[in-house]
């Protein structure tokens, strides 16, 4: 292709002469085998198929994809564009879902991606033939002497500072990204470049609707571009909140902020031609409140605040905004018993609120398990009310003992927790769990506690 900003427009007649047969195959089976589900009944016959299968691919096209969404998105509409034209607009007010949700939202990116650009041609990107002149030092803080952790870091930082001071050929840079919560204000992103201990160089932007990450990989695309400028420089170091954000601004990938990477890998590709320079990231937690990157926070900090009608947006951004759009859904219908099961274990946290479902660090309520299976499959199986034990038994009709080991006509979960003698209660009181940690707990002692009965099989029943 000739432009490399315009991203597999070629193949857009095939994709949609695919989809279309794809489409008519799966809705034939919809006619033919899924007549009988009631969730269909109410989808109209034409979009079953992409209910079921291209839903989830258009989702993952829509915020994945390398193509050029500013320009009109033609992977995404080449989907959208045959189901749409179909309907009325009467139906398209009813249906709902991630078909119409891109439908009226994909035009807000506005970012624009460059798979095919020359600095990502494996063995001509950066990394390929600069490795050894790029490098990071990711500083991560021991939870277990957290202060003393800090307090040697600081001592390196300062030690690492006056090492820059005494070098006429060295320049450091702080850099810092804020993201005020009221989302009709835009971001901001600022540098600060120092030369021998006095500020060289400084600017701040508003940076528009993007995350945090996108924010500060601005703010390291400034620094970088304008640090490679400076005559007679031959060690650039950074000092950043934001590893990650420092390894994605030497990738020439397609991903969110693509653009300002590419502008760093261009910039230190013809610095680097020289030959005898380094670019060093440094980690920098916010919290040290520590040298040139507090002095670019509190910069930033005297941004006044800037809001606009009309923001540029990224692929990022969007991803975050559909992320909580669907954790919003999921909490709303967890609400829901006929959701969530009769049986299911209420949780709170440590906040005395219901545990809400979330996919984050392994998720509400397994995240705190580790790595023990045992625990975990007896875990599920409390809080979910399909346990080895008499109601359940009894509830699914199973050919097993109602009876509990202690002698109760009926073992139920509430017994297991308070009244079985088998087990080694947790409270004086004899309540029920009511947090993670005391179910977890609870289990790790009482290993027997909601694991099957008899080892072989599980017994014939209808559950």
């Amino acid at each position: 292709m000739g432009d490399s900003k315009v991203h597999v427009v070629e193949r857009v007649p095939q994709l949609r002469h695919s989809v279309t047969r794809l489409s008519i195959v799966l809705d034939g089976l919809a006619r033919r085998k899924l007549s009988s589900f009631d969730p269909f009944h109410q989808v109209p016959r034409a979009t079953v198929g992409f209910s079921n299968f291209l839903d989830l691919c258009i989702e993952e096209l829509a915020f994945r994809s390398s193509s050029s969404f500013a320009e009109g998105a033609p992977v995404l509409r080449c989907f959208i564009i045959p189901v749409l034209s179909n309907m009325a607009p009467a139906l398209q007010d009813k249906v709902h879902g991630t078909i119409m949700e891109i439908e009226n939202h994909h035009h807000e990116l506005t970012e624009v991606f460059e798979p095919c650009a020359p600095e990502n041609r494996p063995g001509f990107r950066l990394m390929d033939r600069f490795a050894a002149q790029v490098s990071f030092n990711n500083f991560k803080i021991n939870m277990e002497n957290e202060a003393l952790s800090v307090t040697n870091q600081k001592i390196k930082l300062d030690a690492l500072i006056d090492e820059l001071k005494d070098d006429e050929h060295a320049v450091y840079c702080g850099t810092y990204a804020s993201l005020l919560a009221n989302i009709r204000h835009q971001a901001a992103s600022a540098y600060l470049i120092y030369r021998q201990g006095d500020v060289a160089h400084r600017a701040r932007y508003i940076a528009s609707r993007v995350t945090a990450p996108d924010a500060e990989l601005y703010a390291i695309r400034a620094a970088i571009v304008k640090a490679c400028s400076l005559p007679d420089v031959n060690n650039i170091t950074l000092f950043t909140d934001s590893i990650t954000s420092a390894r994605r601004a030497v990738n020439p990938s397609v991903h969110s902020g693509q653009g300002h990477s590419l502008a760093v890998c261009r910039a230190l590709e013809q610095w680097f031609a020289n030959g005898g320079r380094s670019v060093t990231f440094v980690m920098v937690h916010s919290c040290f409140e520590w040298g040139p990157h507090h002095k670019a926070h509190e910069f930033v900090q005297g941004l006044p605040p800037v809001s606009s009608r009309r923001m540029a947006t990224s692929l990022d951004s969007l991803c975050k905004k559909a992320t909580a759009t669907c954790l919003d859904s999921w909490s709303t219908m967890f609400q829901n018993k006929k959701y969530r099961g009769h049986n299911f274990l209420l949780l709170q946290n440590l906040d005395r609120g219901i545990v809400q479902p979330t996919y984050a660090q392994g998720g509400s309520w397994l995240g705190e398990v580790g790595g023990c299976l045992s625990v975990t499959t007896r875990m599920c199986r409390s809080i979910l009310g399909h346990a080895p034990i008499g109601s359940y038994f009894q509830r699914f009709n199973i050919d097993e003992s109602h009876r509990c080991e202690c002698g109760v006509p009926l073992q139920t979960r509430d017994h297991i927790f308070v009244l079985c003698t088998k087990h080694k209660l947790l409270h004086s009181n004899r309540r029920v769990q009511k947090y993670i940690g005391e179910l977890w707990y609870f289990l790790d002692t009482n290993p027997k506690a909601f694991a099957q009965r008899t080892p072989g099989p599980p017994p014939k029943g209808i559950g």
